[in-house]
This record gives structure tokens, sequence and C-alpha cells, in this order.
């Protein structure tokens, strides 16, 4: 099999300068990237009235099809927060506060990659404790303990 270089008529240096250009050319819509979603996480915290301390949980959102993850995350003894996350929906019930079908949120992985956030859920628990909880698409760093 004769080289590609080969093939063309000229020599030496200006065919490699053809090859090089064929082939920037051929890879000019290629991806480098593995491509597919991208990684992502939803965080609910809580802030009880009150107080300056917010309760972080994070949870991954799965990439691959047909994945799925679900936690559970306390915020102290007051109130709980289900997350069941597959690769193209989350969905946050809560338990241990009143009206948590008010409360309870499902978002899609197109709302979670645009950099969807609540900042300002009121919820109050069924022992009469109020907080807010803020549900947002990142992770950033916890003010309290895991």
């Amino acid at each position: 099999m004769t080289p590609v270089v080969g093939a063309f008529p000229v020599t030496g240096c200006v065919s490699r300068v053809l090859v090089l250009a064929v082939l920037a050319v051929a890879l000019i819509d290629c991806a480098f990237s593995a491509g597919g979603p991208e990684y992502l996480e939803v965080s609910v915290s809580a802030t009880e009235d009150g107080t300056v301390q917010t309760v972080q949980r994070c949870t991954p959102v799965p990439v691959m099809p047909g994945a799925h993850a679900a936690r559970e995350h306390a915020f102290g003894d007051a109130f709980r927060a289900r997350i069941d996350a597959s690769r193209d929906l989350v969905t946050i019930t809560f338990v241990g506060i009143n009206d948590p079908e008010l409360a309870n949120k499902a978002f899609s992985r197109d709302s979670l990659e645009s950099g969807f956030a609540i900042s300002d859920l009121r919820v109050e628990t069924t022992a009469g404790r109020r907080f807010t909880v803020a549900i947002t698409s990142a992770c950033p760093v916890s003010t309290s303990g895991p």
C-alpha cells in the first residue's frame, strides 16, 4: 500500500504541508471530548430561623442512561429531604414538614445545567421549627459538616 504522502505528485516539504492541510480540514469538525452530559450535583441546604448555621447536603446526578441515585439527608433532628436523581430528572421530597406537597420539587437536567437555584423555600417542621431551604445545581463548599 502506498503511503498518502507518496500519492501526491509533489515531493518533500510541499507534500507534507499538503497532507497536514488536508488532515487539519478533516479534523475541524471533530470533538476532542468524550461528549455526553456533564457531571452535575444538586445541593440542598437549610438554615433555621434565628441561626446563622447552614447545613448543606450534596447529591451527584447520574450521567449514564438508566442510572439512579437516591439519598436521604437529615437536617438535624428537624426534617429530612429525599433526593431521587436519574440522568434526566431530579426529584426532591421532604419528610417531617407541614405541607410537603407545596415544598416538593422536580427539576430537569436542562434546568440544572443552566444553573438552576431556589434560595427562599420556606418550610415549617411538624414540631413548629421554621427553616429557609435552598436548592441549587451546584455544590459549593459547605459551611458545616457532611
